[in-house]
């Protein structure tokens, strides 16, 4: 080919490739601009979402019990960092770190950059590493502007009264991941979560989540090529504060009657057991209180608790043991999910169950001895003959009687007679009374770890061999089985709050309410009603009048006479309580101590159970605890006020006193008003004093007796 032909192929090529140069800019240019514009925009142009305020927990008296607050703030944005390379970032946080511990903010780099790693899902969410920390470090932070650093004002939130219903009211934590986030979603997605936002793990704050969750403010925001925020385009969503739940607790009769478990149960401790029992470890306890008249909790205490304002940034490994880990189960709310075996509180559910069948009348008169054995039990030994408490000896005793004195043998007879003539009695007799007043079943109310509790049947045992022959070795149901469940004892458990709320039904006259924790919902700004909780019936039956006259009765009669007199010594007696007391034996355990009632006796208002794990009989420690409570509950006593952001007074504890009223310390040493061990020559002239001046002779008088 021809240079000149070369050079005109060469010509017409670059012209062609001129005119596709020109088309394609006229494409970009002309058919595309529009859409090209939007996606340069978005390339700029990012939306922000920011939690609002929690909505706030009120008792029932309108007093804050979980809150929020305005808080000085540091946060860390991955967004503002991630442009840097490692070793920028760690000289960053380095300086970040030096800077906030001059503050007085105990912080490590390292910590930082785990923070920095964590949130790599949580795009342009910025994650708090610090608190309530001080103005001048607050306007440092600012001043220096660290990347990716930012000090902030934050709504965070705050419990006035730290561990005082904790179980009730739950805690606070954080989204982990996009992963639990669109799990949450997936269920509702009307407030959506993202990772890192704020979310309750228990308690009202968990059942209550969405209501108390605020509405997140959504805007457009401009950012640079550092993705760092430029301006704000427009909020797209206004944010609006959670609504505000209101609970039928009385926050000062909940902090009142989680002092009375603790003070019991450190008077317990004190407290030297039977013979070849073991030490009262008195190391948990629970108290409830309902309105028996519509079911409201009125209190529900459960020892240990735990402080819920320290999990709002993710529990440490510590603090995890403690609450999870820990042979006390400080996170478990024994109130509702604790599982007892109810002892001699069960009595009165059995006494209707055996007169409701006809194996014994209330005036029937049953020769208590002490001891019971079994009628089919054909071995001698003692494996077949059941005590009293004590081998006790109470002789004749009716209905009522067996009831307040607490007869075992009583029911250990009715428990083998019921199983001896089951063609004529029926199989459960005893359980279809249990769960008539509410046992075995959940009690409905509106916290998450509500137990159902557990009755055992000759069915259940059967199937629990079936699928655990090694936890349950036998298949068969015995007389002895139903002799242990007359007495409350055995495979039976239940919750306390199944306990308080079925002596609310023997009160209410066969009516049993739906324990209600909740009353309203009031939107978090304006403060209208947006939902109200009314009272709920769960059961309604007509119960046997003779029966019931006659466990009434006995219930009045135990706080009198019965085993509760001691307890309820001095109580007025146009008032009056009605009540049982239990003493419930767990293996390898101290007894478990109980009590279960309601008052006043002619018109109940109120229903009281306290279960004080390894504390003793029930007449020791549970009963004092119940009458205390309900002193508080009929006005006969003033209820101590707790203020907000206090810490509780000390629990003082009544001196030990040897026979003669001396002062002595837990191991019987004589000590002085200050708690100071006295030496034997300092007894011998306090002694000598005393006697100087009552004007006797200490060595003439020893020798007298």
């Amino acid at each position: 080919m021809s240079g000149e032909r070369r050079l005109s192929v060469l010509g017409w090529l670059a012209v062609g490739l001129f005119f596709v140069l020109i088309g394609r800019l006229w494409f970009l240019q002309v058919i595309s601009s529009p859409e090209l514009t939007e996606v340069a925009a978005g390339n700029r142009v990012r939306e922000v979402v920011s939690e609002s305020p929690r909505g706030r927990i009120l008792d029932t008296n309108g007093e804050v019990i979980a809150g929020r607050r305005e808080s000085l703030v540091v946060t860390l944005d991955r967004s503002g960092l991630r442009h840097l390379d490692s070793d920028e970032r760690a000289e960053v946080l380095a300086d970040v770190a030096h800077e906030m511990n001059l503050g007085g903010v105990k912080i490590k780099a390292e910590r930082l950059e785990r923070v920095y790693q964590r949130a790599q899902e949580r795009s342009m969410q910025p994650v708090i590493v610090a608190d309530d920390v001080s103005p001048p470090l607050w306007v440092t932070l600012q001043e220096r502007a660290f990347p990716g650093v930012v000090a902030e004002r934050r709504s965070l939130r705050e419990y006035p009264f730290s561990e005082v219903a904790s179980h009730l009211i739950g805690y606070v934590g954080t989204v982990q991941d996009q992963a639990e986030a669109d799990a949450l979603n997936e269920i509702d997605d009307a407030k959506p979560y993202r990772p890192g936002d704020e979310i309750g793990r228990s308690g009202i704050e968990a059942e209550f989540d969405r209501v108390l969750r605020g509405t997140p403010e959504r805007r457009l925001v401009e950012v640079n090529a550092s993705n760092e925020v430029v301006r704000t385009i427009e909020v797209t969503q206004p944010g609006e504060p959670g609504s505000d739940v209101h609970l039928t607790i009385d926050i000062q009769l909940q902090a009142e009657a989680e002092r009375i478990v603790q003070y019991e149960l450190l008077l317990a401790q004190r407290r030297p057991p039977c013979e070849d029992c073991p030490e009262h470890a008195a190391n948990a306890g629970t108290i409830v209180a309902l309105d028996t008249t519509d079911g409201s909790v009125m209190a529900a205490a459960s020892y240990p608790g735990f402080e819920p304002g320290e999990f709002q940034f993710g529990m440490t490994q510590a603090q995890a043991d403690y609450l999870f880990q820990s042979p006390d189960q400080p996170f478990v709310n024994r109130a509702v999910s604790g599982l007892y075996p109810p002892g001699s509180t069960f009595k009165p559910f059995v006494s209707y169950a055996a007169v409701t069948a006809g194996v014994r009348g209330v005036d029937d008169i049953w020769l208590d001895e002490g001891r019971y054995r079994l009628l089919s039990c054909g071995d001698t030994a003692n494996r077949c003959v059941f005590r009293n408490a004590k081998s006790q000896i109470l002789g004749e005793v009716d209905l009522v009687d067996a009831i307040s004195r607490s007869s075992d043998t009583y029911f250990y007879s009715l428990g083998e007679e019921l199983w001896l003539d089951a063609d004529r009695f029926g199989a459960t007799p005893i359980q279809d009374s249990a769960e008539l007043f509410g046992f075995g079943t959940s009690a409905g109310i509106a916290i998450p770890s509500d137990q159902a509790g557990r009755v055992p049947t000759p069915q259940r045992r059967r199937a629990d061999h079936r699928e655990n022959p090694e936890a349950f070795p036998n298949d068969g149901w015995y007389a002895g089985d139903n002799v242990n469940l007359a007495i409350g004892q055995g495979d039976l458990l239940v919750t306390p709050l199944q306990l308080t709320n079925a002596y609310a039904m023997i009160a209410g006259e066969g009516v049993r309410y739906e324990p209600r924790i909740v009353k309203t919902i009031t939107n978090g700004v304006s403060g209208r009603f947006t939902r109200s909780f009314d009272p709920l019936v769960s059961s309604a039956v007509q119960l046997d009048p003779t029966a019931m006259n006659a466990i009434r009765t006995g219930l009045a009669k135990a706080t009198v006479e019965g085993t509760a007199r001691d307890a309820f010594a001095g109580f007025p007696e146009n008032v009056g309580v009605a009540g049982k007391t239990g003493t419930a034996q767990v293996s390898g355990k101290a007894d478990f101590s109980l009590f279960a009632g309601y008052a006043p006796v002619a018109d109940p208002k109120y229903a009281v159970s306290v279960v004080l794990e390894q504390a003793g009989f029930g007449a020791e420690a549970a009963a004092p605890a119940a009458r205390r409570m309900f002193d508080y509950l009929l006005g006969l006593e003033q209820l101590p006020r707790r203020e907000p952001f206090s810490d509780p007074d000390p629990i003082v504890l009544p001196p030990l006193l040897d026979d003669a009223g001396n002062r002595i310390d837990e191991l019987g040493r004589r000590i002085d008003d200050d708690g100071n061990v006295l030496t034997p020559e300092q007894i011998e002239a306090i002694d000598a004093a005393a006697a100087a001046a009552a004007g006797t002779n200490p060595e003439s008088d020893a020798g007298d007796e």
